[in-house]
């Protein structure tokens, strides 16, 4: 048996509270079983010892039973008297040392320091879906760190992991869709240069051309002047008397004939006009290819910008790998650190229906040995749950069990056998209405009080298990 200072019921009593008119009774000391019909005060017994040693200010008037003002409540255990006076303001509570017969002074603090969770019930924590044990368990184990929120940012994490990956295939798509021909030159080709050498040999040109119409103009201007002069010779032997005028004609119009002889006769040849043609045929090349070198460029650019993209994204997912991957150690290391109050206990995050990249539905379960608890068999389950309420328990080793009828005898046995290797008080409800088990109540008043076996029971049979569960161990020590 465990060495421990512990504290155990050594009488209930109650009055006037909820469907209970009175009961006053002493529990054996390790398993006492409360029956009767649906209806006769069994569940109002219970609440009356859970009420009594819950550490509460104030308790709700309606809890007096029905058409009464006045209840009373009054546990006593091997070192204490526990006593609530129930009325319409609530009552009071007073704890008395038997030793000394001193008042505690703080009495609520003293019951929270030696009950625990009177709440926890072995059995409702069986009937529990795998995540709302997992609640329940996670509030009584310390950790060192809060798993629920370094699972949460890790969840968040991989989601948001999950999308930057796909962003990142997206990019790496986008920019392997950008092509880009190597063979081009970087810099365009500089076509202004080259329309201002055509416009150059085109004003050059038409300079040629000006200047020979303008000795086509001289050389018509030449063939007039010769024209009149052979007219006016012939017309000199008519003209005599105008002779001398005409002569004078004459030699001013040969003088001006010398003189533009004279400057026709001193202009250079003409030369021979450019042909542009090879320079339109480079500029129609080079805005072909300058539009090339343009969109190559900017599609150069833009897979630049895709490259960076994609290293900022893979960058981004790095550290929040990293993040992870720290979060997860915390949670190992939170989880082996943590002092379960059973062997072989843990925590898990299982995922339900993945599919495609997301993760759907991740739920916290709790593991015995690895395997989820849930798919443990029922004595097991008993074992385990039943464990986890003692363990809970700082120095009030009592227990109460809420509808004990759901246990088989197995299952009775495996409570009976616990309660003796751990040294505890088990205070269960059944419904029975033979008047021949444990405290009998009807109409909320003890009816009967029949013996119950204070020997050590047998061991419960224990259901066949694989050899891997077997080279598990017991679950108490």
């Amino acid at each position: 048996m465990p060495e421990h200072n512990s504290q155990y019921l050594i009488r209930i009593t109650a009055e006037q509270f909820k469907n209970v008119k009175v009961i006053d009774f002493m529990p054996n000391r390790y398993l006492t079983t409360v029956s009767g019909p649906n209806g006769a005060g069994k569940t109002s017994a219970l609440d009356a010892v859970f009420h009594a040693l819950a550490s509460r200010k104030t308790l709700s008037p309606s809890l007096i039973r029905q058409g009464q003002k006045k209840g009373y409540l009054r546990i006593e255990t091997n070192t204490h008297i526990i006593t609530r006076h129930l009325d319409e303001k609530g009552g009071s509570l007073q704890i008395e040392a038997k030793a000394s017969n001193t008042l505690v002074k703080a009495p609520d603090d003293w019951l929270e320091g030696i009950a625990g969770d009177l709440g926890f019930d072995p059995l409702k924590f069986m009937r529990l879906k795998p995540e709302e044990q997992f609640e329940v368990l996670k509030a009584l184990v310390p950790l060192e760190a809060d798993i629920d929120d370094l699972e949460a940012r890790n969840e968040a994490d991989e989601e948001s992991m999950t999308k930057k990956r796909a962003e990142a295939k997206r990019l790496e798509a986008a920019r392997d869709q950008v092509v880009i021909d190597k063979s081009l030159p970087t810099e365009p080709v500089n076509i202004d240069e080259l329309l201002k050498q055509a416009r150059e040999a085109s004003e050059f040109n038409a300079g040629i051309e000006r200047e020979a119409q303008r000795r086509k103009a001289e050389l018509n201007e030449m063939e007039i002047i010769a024209r009149a002069m052979n007219s006016r010779a012939e017309r000199m032997d008519e003209l005599k008397a105008e002779m001398l005028r005409l002569e004078n004609l004459n030699a001013a119009d040969k003088k001006q004939l010398d003189d533009r002889t004279a400057v026709v006769k001193a202009l250079e040849p003409l030369a021979e006009p450019r042909d542009r043609s090879a320079i339109d045929t480079r500029i129609s090349e080079a805005s072909g290819s300058n539009a090339r070198i343009t969109t190559n460029n900017a599609n150069k650019a833009q897979r630049e910008r895709f490259e960076k993209d994609v290293d900022t994204i893979k960058a981004e997912l790095e550290t929040l790998q990293e993040e992870v991957r720290k979060r997860k150690i915390t949670i190992a290391s939170t989880l082996s650190k943590a002092k379960f109050p059973v062997a072989g206990l843990s925590f898990e995050t299982i995922v339900e229906g993945s599919g495609g990249r997301e993760r759907k539905n991740p739920k916290k379960i709790i593991t015995y040995h690895g395997v989820p608890l849930a798919d443990a068999s029922t004595a097991e389950q008993i074992r385990v749950s039943t464990a986890i309420g003692m363990a809970n328990k700082p120095e009030l080793r009592f227990l109460l069990i809420r509808e004990g009828s759901l246990l088989d005898d197995n299952g009775l046995a495996i409570l009976e056998q616990m309660a003796h290797e751990q040294d505890f008080q088990i205070l269960m409800e059944k419904v029975d209405t033979s008047g021949k088990v444990g405290i009998f109540m009807e109409d909320g008043t003890i009816k009967a009080v029949n013996a119950e076996p204070e020997a050590k029971p047998e061991a419960a049979k224990k259901p066949t298990r694989s050899k891997k569960n077997k080279e598990q161990g017991e679950l108490i020590q």
